[in-house]
């Protein structure tokens, strides 16, 4: 199949594609920057929070949490790959 067979088959289903002409580069940055920035509005409700191990202070995992359900830090049992067990991981700032 060739990109125009499936760009045709594609407007018959969704119509024609309408793309916006380029302006000035400066223009197009900026409109990257706010739309980047207004994309994670969730952040403030969704944090990314760090797990730390409770034995060899490790920093293992990355995760995200809701600051309503969750307002106090996180404690989670995960696997320690230097201690190599299962440990308390605890969200640290």
């Amino acid at each position: 199949m060739d990109a125009e067979t499936v760009m045709d088959a594609l407007g018959g289903l969704y119509g024609e594609p309408r793309a916006r002409p380029h302006g000035d580069a400066v223009a197009e940055l900026v409109l990257t920057v706010l739309s980047q920035n207004t994309s994670r509005k969730t952040a403030d409700i969704r944090p990314i929070i760090t797990l730390q191990c409770g034995e060899c202070r490790e920093r293992n995992y990355t995760s995200v949490k809701n600051r309503r359900n969750d307002p106090q830090r996180l404690e989670l049992r995960k696997y320690c790959s230097r201690c190599r067990t299962h440990r308390a991981h605890r969200e640290v700032r």
